[in-house]
C-alpha cells in the first residue's frame, strides 16, 4: 500500500547518551514486541511505500552548525520524495534554486536546475542510505526485519522514552556496523531517530532526524489508510 504524507521532517544535531541493556534474548524478544506496537500505532501494518512533498534545501555541512545556523543553502521547491521499503529505494526530485551566501538575498532572476536523487541497495554510503532509515517508517521496517534489535529506557529533558535501537547492513569504512536510535514517545509514536555518519573533518558526527507533529501525522496516514 502506498500512502503520501505533507507532515515535515527536518534534520539537527544532538548528543544523545544511551542507558545500559538488559539481557541479550530477552531484550530481543521484548524490543520486537514494542516495535510491533509502534508500527501498529503509527497505522503502518501494510505499508510498503510511501511519498511526501513539500520544499527542502541542501547546504555544505561543516560551514556552520547547522542548516539553519547561517549555512549557504539552496532552496529546492516542488520537492517530492517516494520511498519504497520493498526494495528498499529512495527517488526525490524537485527545482534546485542556486546556493544563497549568508545575509544575501535571491536573485528574482534565479533559474531553477532539475533536482534529483536516487538510492538503492547498490548505494554504497551510509550518508546516503539513511535517507531511508531514519525517516520513521522506514526506521521501524528495519527494527523489525534487524538481527540485534535492542530495547533501552532513557530521559530527554525529564521525559522518559523507550529507546529501540539496531544496526544496518552496511558498515563504517572501519568495520564497524552504523548504529540507528529511535525514540517512542508515552503514546508509543517514534518522535526522533538518531545515527551517526562519517565526515572527512568531523568526527561521526550526529545525525537526527526529528518528527514533528508525530500525532498529526499519525493520524493523517490513519486517514488516508481508510
Amino acid at each position: 500500500m502506498s500512502r503520501r504524507s505533507t507532515s515535515p521532517v527536518s534534520v539537527c544535531l544532538i548528543l544523545l547518551v544511551l542507558t545500559a541493556a538488559p539481557p541479550a534474548r530477552l531484550h530481543a524478544q521484548d524490543a520486537k514486541a514494542v516495535v510491533a506496537e509502534a508500527i501498529r500505532a503509527m497505522g503502518m501494518s501494510s505499508l510498503s511505500s510511501i511519498s511526501y512533498q513539500g520544499t527542502a534545501a541542501v547546504g555544505n555541512f561543516g560551514q556552520s552548525r547547522g542548516i539553519t545556523f547561517g549555512l549557504a543553502s539552496s532552496a529546492i521547491r516542488d520537492y517530492v520524495r517516494t520511498i519504497d521499503f520493498t526494495k528498499p529505494a529512495m527517488h526525490a526530485t524537485g527545482q534546485q534554486y542556486p546556493m544563497v551566501p549568508r545575509g544575501a538575498k535571491a536573485s528574482p532572476n534565479a533559474l531553477p536546475i532539475p533536482y534529483d536523487e536516487a538510492v538503492s541497495p547498490a548505494t554504497p554510503t551510509w550518508a546516503s542510505q539513511l535517507e531511508i532509515w531514519t525517516t520513521p517508517w522506514g526506521f521501524l521496517k528495519g527494527a523489525l526485519a534487524a538481527a540485534d534489535t535492542k530495547l533501552t529506557t532513557q530521559k530527554l529533558d525529564g521525559v522518559p522514552y523507550r529507546v529501540i535501537s539496531w544496526s544496518p547492513m552496511l558498515k563504517a569504512p572501519s568495520g564497524r556496523p552504523y548504529r540507528l536510535n529511535g525514540f517512542l514517545n508515552q503514546q508509543g509514536v517514534l518522535d526522533k531517530v538518531e545515527t551517526w555518519v562519517d565526515h572527512p573533518v568531523f568526527v561521526d558526527p550526529h545525525a537526527v532526524g526529528h518528527v514533528h507533529d508525530a500525532e498529526q501525522l499519525v493520524e493523517h496516514v490513519r486517514l488516508v489508510d481508510q
